[in-house]
């Protein structure tokens, strides 16, 4: 069963356009909260969508932390960063990008969603990566230096 559940988990996460939104990615993930993020316990069914709010937020994780290296690379081969230059970097980094500190926890990147969906109800029918910097860059932040001059 459960190599039947991870080859499915591989092949919806191949075709890349599979975009959840907030209201049903959190159906998928609170249940695995709720259970103490432990897999025991849930039905087939639950176990799956469990694998799928993992492998979404994971996913939306990883992204922001490339994108991270990325920006603190631009900014650290630059010979010398404009605070104006510094300041787009920030922004950037505060919407698109997340630091990878996070203690190989994905736990706490699915209680940060639970949280934010339980508060934005009204977003629930919106695509989840439009908010990811709303419960992944608010608690994970890409720190960008801005020069004092």
């Amino acid at each position: 069963m459960k190599l039947f559940i991870t080859t499915l988990t591989m092949i919806f996460i191949s075709f890349g356009a599979n975009a959840f939104n907030i209201g049903d990615l959190y159906k998928y993930c609170k249940p695995y909260q709720s259970n103490g993020f432990n897999y025991n316990e849930l039905t087939d069914n639950q176990q799956f969508n469990a694998l799928q709010c993992l492998s979404s937020l994971k996913f939306m994780f990883n992204i922001g932390s490339k994108t991270c290296v990325y920006l603190q690379s631009f900014y650290n081969s630059e010979k010398r960063v404009s605070r104006d230059l510094a300041k787009k970097l920030s922004f950037l980094s505060a919407v698109l990008a997340n630091s990878s500190n996070w203690q190989k926890n994905i736990n706490a990147v699915i209680a940060s969603f639970n949280v934010f969906a339980e508060n934005n109800s009204q977003l629930w029918n919106e695509d989840v990566t439009l908010h990811h910097d709303k419960f992944i860059s608010n608690k994970f932040p890409c720190f960008i230096p801005i020069p004092v001059n």
